[in-house]
This record gives structure tokens, C-alpha cells and sequence, in this order.
């Protein structure tokens, strides 16, 4: 299974080349998407998406639907909570109402190369400035493929010129936990303990719905 998800991977990367925008390797290169042409692509590439937004670093949109911001800044604050503000990671939490999983909301936030200042070219870099982080979260129906939506994701979040930490592979969650990578640790949010991990899912069901058909 792991040599076809990298394979299709490969493909998403493909897909994106042949769609006429040169792809970046994701190895410290310029950006060559802009978040709104990832969310595009997203759309495009990925099966039961329903909703996605790409945020800043201090939150603002990106892309996507401004109105559904409030829920994504709900599920990025359990995101730091658990691992701290703006730490690169990557959050999964099962979305069911009335015993029925109807889906998966999924959040990765990356390390971005911050932009120079037009402004200021010659002016060197802050030490103390904290570096830029994009953060996509999307809500997906109960059709996506959920190993195949996360690699899709890391490839574009690379493409545009972000940093993906090691990444844990998603295994079945009977228990429908809240689950959160971060770069050295994970954590286990269980639903019926954890008022976290219900954040997380009734905003995850918010963007579930507001992305409705």
C-alpha cells in the first residue's frame, strides 16, 4: 500500500505539471503555486473534498471561503494547543454525527520560506522574526481516499514552497480519536474525554456542511 500511495503521490505532482504549472521538488526552491492555485488543484486532484482553505500565519485567508475561516481557526488552535502556536504538523480528526462517519477533516501546517520585502531588498533578516507558516485545512466526504488526500496535500503544500516534516502513516481509527503529528511527538485526543478533540470535530462538521453539494 505505502508504494502505491507514493506512486500516486508522483502522480499528483504530474498531474499538476501537466496541467501547464512547473513544479517545484520541494527542496528548498522558490514557490510556484500560490495557495490559491494548491486549493485549485486540490479541488481538481482529490476525490469528496468539500471544503479547503489555505491561512497565514496570523490566520487571515489565503484562500478559500472566508466565511468557513472561523471553524478552520478552530480546529488550527487544537492543532496548537497540542503542539504549540504555529508548530508545524498535521491534524486528523474523523467527523461522525449520530453513531455515521460522514467524513474526515484534515489539517497540515508547514514551514514557508518568508517573501523579501520589495521594500526593503538589501535588508538582512531578522534573527527574531518567526518564520512564515502555511496552514490548509480541508473537510472531506466519506469518498475520500484518506492516505492518498494527505500525501496530495504535502505535495502541495511543497509546491508551494513549504516544508513538510516527517509525516506518521493514518491507520484505522475505530475509536474515533483525534490524532496529531508534530515533529518529534504525537498525541491522542479520544472524543469522549478530550473537549479538544470535540472542538475539533464540530468544527470539522462545520466545514463539512458548508461545503455541501
Amino acid at each position: 500500500m505505502t508504494a502505491v500511495i507514493k506512486q500516486t503521490a508522483t502522480v499528483t505532482i504530474h498531474a499538476i505539471r501537466s496541467s501547464g504549472t512547473p513544479v517545484s521538488s520541494g527542496s528548498g526552491m522558490p514557490a510556484i503555486l500560490t495557495p490559491e492555485l494548491a486549493l485549485r488543484h486540490l479541488l481538481q486532484l482529490s476525490t469528496d473534498v468539500r471544503t479547503a482553505l489555505a491561512l497565514a500565519r496570523d490566520g487571515g485567508v489565503l484562500a478559500g471561503d472566508a466565511a468557513c475561516a472561523s471553524a478552520a481557526r478552530e480546529l488550527i488552535d487544537v492543532l496548537d494547543a497540542a503542539l504549540g502556536e504555529n508548530a508545524p504538523g498535521e491534524l486528523l480528526a474523523p467527523l461522525a454525527r449520530g453513531g455515521r462517519l460522514e467524513g474526515t477533516a484534515v489539517v497540515i501546517r508547514a514551514l514557508v520560506a518568508p517573501t523579501p520585502s520589495a521594500s526593503a531588498p538589501s535588508a538582512p533578516p531578522a534573527s527574531s522574526t518567526a518564520p512564515d507558516t502555511l496552514t490548509l485545512v480541508v473537510a472531506a466526504g466519506p469518498h475520500a481516499l484518506l492516505p492518498l488526500l494527505r500525501h496530495d496535500l504535502a505535495a502541495l503544500v511543497e509546491a508551494t514552497g513549504g516544508t513538510v516534516s516527517a509525516r506518521a502513516e493514518a491507520t484505522s481509527n475505530e475509536a474515533g480519536a483525534v490524532v496529531i503529528w508534530g515533529a518529534s511527538r504525537s498525541v491522542q485526543l479520544l472524543q469522549a474525554s478530550e473537549s479538544a478533540a470535540r472542538t475539533a470535530i464540530f468544527a470539522g462538521l462545520s466545514l463539512l456542511d458548508a461545503g455541501k453539494p
